[in-house]
């Protein structure tokens, strides 16, 4: 068996842990180091390096290529009757018109 060797890193644990599920939901065997050490005291994520995904060897260049692939639908789960309005980005009509702003209801 292969040993583990460094992907990525990231500053962020949710993309993180969003690019792990992308590889594991692929079959890829990964992990991610120090995720919790930096989940919790966020301040040493520049003195640990950021949060690395680690992959077998084996599955390097495979895990690359899927990481590398961007998805340009998105998928709407459901449609509301009745409504006209349709976000311009997924074609989802589950949108709402703003009646008054959250600004002024926020000074008042």
């Amino acid at each position: 068996m292969s040993d583990f060797v460094a992907l990525t890193t990231y500053d962020d644990y949710v993309t993180a842990n969003f690019e792990k599920q992308k590889l594991e939901e692929n079959g890829i065997t990964c992990y991610l180091a120090d995720e919790n050490t930096i989940a919790m005291q966020w301040t040493l994520n520049n003195a640990m390096g950021g949060i690395r995904l680690r992959v077998l060897e084996e599955d390097l260049e495979k895990a690359i290529k899927i990481l590398n692939e961007k998805s340009e639908t998105v998928h709407v789960d459901f449609k509301i009757e009745g409504n006209d309005l349709i976000c311009p980005k997924c074609g989802s009509n589950n949108t709402v018109t703003e009646k008054y702003s959250k600004s002024i209801l926020g000074l008042s």
